[in-house]
């Protein structure tokens, strides 16, 4: 991995404080080629044009893309995804758009791309154990630059830049690009509906014509919207925030 670190390479950009300063970091180091947004189909409308206007005010070269199926689509056939389904959805949602775009990339540039995340080991107990700065993941090579910052040198960075808040973190304490419900509850339920009621029609259109009976509402667990930490389940260098307990 040691060819990989003076690189250029591509900056997945959720929209959330961890993402976007390991995006700024790699560009103020001269190795960003630019930055790829995944539109999930069930995130904020305001999160996507955080990070179009991200893009625009710092020159970046934002691609967007998305996986092969839609979050509509697996909700009226399966229903809504739970806690024990996160890393399914997490796939079809996330992981399946970051091959697209790998794909792409050996496809128009001839290489094996190398991706930025903003995953940091402190993010959680369990993450410390597995995540690593350097990996070949997919089919890639990933480099995650923060990996050893702590939550507060990160908000500090963010002061200390002038980098631009997501709004969505002052409604729904998280990045709000990826809300599939698999850890939500009836408080987040609520804030979509005081705050993004565009989202909670939506929300609530797929309650009505899924097809489950079982898994027919969104927000399956009473527990906090997001409860990765102590489960039995995989996280990955794309989920940079499923680990963090909800500042609400």
């Amino acid at each position: 991995m040691e060819q990989m670190q003076n690189k250029k390479g591509w900056a997945l950009l959720s929209g959330g404080k961890d993402s976007t300063l390991a995006a700024l970091k790699m560009s103020e180091e001269g190795r960003l080629a630019g930055v790829v947004f995944i539109d999930t189909g069930i995130g904020l409308n305001e999160t996507r044009e955080y990070v179009e206007d991200l893009a625009l005010r710092f020159d970046w070269n934002l691609k967007i893309f998305k996986g092969y199926t839609s979050y509509d689509s697996y909700v009226i056939k399966h229903g809504f995804p739970t806690p024990a389904g996160h890393s399914q959805i997490m796939h079809i949602l996330k992981l399946d758009a970051v091959r697209k775009f790998i794909s792409w990339h050996k496809k128009e540039r001839g290489e094996i791309p190398l991706l930025f995340s903003g995953v940091r080991s402190s993010e959680s107990n369990r993450r410390s154990t597995w995540a690593r700065r350097f990996q070949f993941y997919q089919g890639a090579y990933w480099d995650c630059p923060i990996f050893h910052y702590t939550t507060e040198q990160v908000w500090k960075l963010h002061y200390e830049h002038k980098i631009p808040i997501n709004s969505a973190y002052g409604t729904i304490g998280k990045s709000g690009d990826c809300l599939c419900g698999a850890f939500g509850n009836l408080t987040e339920k609520k804030i979509i509906e005081k705050f993004y009621p565009y989202l909670s029609d939506h929300i609530n259109y797929l309650e009505e014509h899924t097809n489950s009976k079982k898994y027919n509402s969104w927000g399956n667990t009473d527990k906090s919207i997001c409860a990765l930490e102590g489960k039995k389940h995989s996280e990955h260098l794309l989920c940079s925030e499923c680990s963090l307990k909800s500042v609400i």
